[in-house]
């Protein structure tokens, strides 16, 4: 008989206890602790995901989150969604999170192809150029850098400009594959060149607005933007057979189709 009430006692003691066991693993949930060690993904009020590995959760304070470009970013509790375990998702889940940090320095470096100009001056011959940038992200829609290129409008002459510009981006959506503009704005650098008989020349202002596309499933991105450039110089061509000089002021006012990538 006793030991039935000491039975009985302690059925009782559970059925108490048991509710707030529940809840409190009900609260766990909600907020998104991991009962065991791996990646989590972070969902922001503001519409983005972040990957990682928690360095440390105070609940109602921060969640500071080492992930593959940071060893510690510390996101306040009033900026978190949620938090969720890799290994309880999908795996298409887990490929369309989110991955880009919207804020911090960034490197890119693109590659263009330039149109001909269908005028007795460039025969319709095209062109090409490349340049390399470095800014900060404020924002997702303030990036703000600075760079140098290099651009040929008539791939078969000397014309050759090296542009030295600053730049512009905004990122539309806070996700893998966004809209995006970009505008550069600088001026460029002429050479002269002694196998197209340039005997000297001379830059002038550059502006390059574009609209593209940016994708990529993780940190690092892609890009691939449509533009016009345009680009003022000067130009003084000697004769092969005489003395003669030639001066060509020109403004180029050419489409461009870029390839980019984003660190």
């Amino acid at each position: 008989m006793k030991h039935m009430k000491s039975l009985y006692l302690i059925v009782f003691l559970f059925s108490l206890a048991y509710p707030a066991m529940i809840q409190a693993q009900q609260a766990a949930d909600t907020n998104g602790i991991a009962s065991e060690t791996g990646e989590v993904l972070v969902e922001l009020k503001s519409g983005s995901i972040v990957r990682g590995t928690i360095n440390e959760w105070i609940i109602d304070e921060y969640l500071d989150l080492k992930t593959e470009w940071s060893q510690s970013m510390i996101f306040p509790s009033d900026k978190i969604l949620k938090v969720t375990q890799v290994s309880a998702l999908a795996l298409t889940e887990v490929i369309d999170s989110y991955q880009y940090e919207e804020t911090g320095i960034y490197y890119s470096g693109k590659a263009q192809l330039i149109t001909g100009n269908s005028g007795p001056r460039a025969r319709s011959v095209y062109g090409l150029g490349a340049s390399a940038s470095a800014g900060y992200k404020f924002s997702r829609l303030i990036n703000v850098g600075a760079g140098v290129g290099y651009d040929r409008y008539i791939w078969e002459s000397g014309e050759n400009l090296m542009p030295i510009f600053l730049e512009m981006t905004s990122f539309f959506n806070a996700k893998n594959t966004s809209l995006y503009a970009s505008c550069q704005a600088g001026y460029s650098l002429a050479f002269k060149d002694d196998d197209y008989l340039l005997l000297s020349a001379k830059g002038g202002p550059m502006v390059y607005p574009t609209l593209g596309i940016r994708f990529g499933r993780y940190q690092t991105k892609y890009s691939v933007d449509l533009g016009y450039k345009f680009q003022k110089a000067e130009f003084t061509y000697g004769q092969q057979w005489n003395t003669d000089t030639a001066d060509q002021r020109v403004t180029y006012k050419r489409l461009s189709l870029r390839f980019g990538i984003w660190i």
